[in-house]
């Protein structure tokens, strides 16, 4: 997702907030390039960010600030983080663990969103939506 930069030098999350005057625009393009990749930026778990909607630099995270596990998990140790199948790889030699033929369909399906420039906060919110949504059509579809 797109960010503003207000004048007060406030990172927002431009789906969040509506545009002020003296705002500075970042596309998508270039918020993917700070948060993901360089991730010179961080915000919280979607939960809080999607209340306060605000990033930081990650340098200087107010105190108090519960930082996203994303932008924790492969900091500083000059590491890449593990593919999907290294991960499955190792649930999978877990007894009784399965990865079914749709959870590896909805990989791929992510891997092309991600090509075609769908952004991870977008893509972990629609998510987020839909699964709400599928919840709740079946807890009606079992109180009928």
């Amino acid at each position: 997702m797109a960010l503003r930069i207000r004048k007060d030098g406030r990172l927002l999350c431009a789906a969040i907030h509506p545009q002020e005057p003296g705002d500075t625009y970042i596309d998508d393009a270039l918020h993917y390039m700070l948060s993901v990749e360089y991730q010179l930026i961080v915000t919280e778990p979607n939960e809080k960010h999607m209340l306060r909607g605000e990033w930081w630099w990650a340098n200087s995270v107010p105190e108090g600030i519960e930082v996203d596990e994303f932008y924790l998990a492969h900091r500083g140790d000059g590491k890449p983080p593990k593919t999907v199948e290294e991960i499955l790889e190792a649930f999978t030699k877990q007894p009784s663990a399965l990865v079914t033929k749709a959870e590896i369909q909805f990989i791929q399906a992510m891997r092309d969103a991600f090509t075609r420039g769908v952004g991870y906060g977008f893509m972990k919110q629609v998510i987020e939506w839909e699964w709400q949504y599928q919840i709740w059509k079946h807890v009606q579809a079992i109180g009928e």
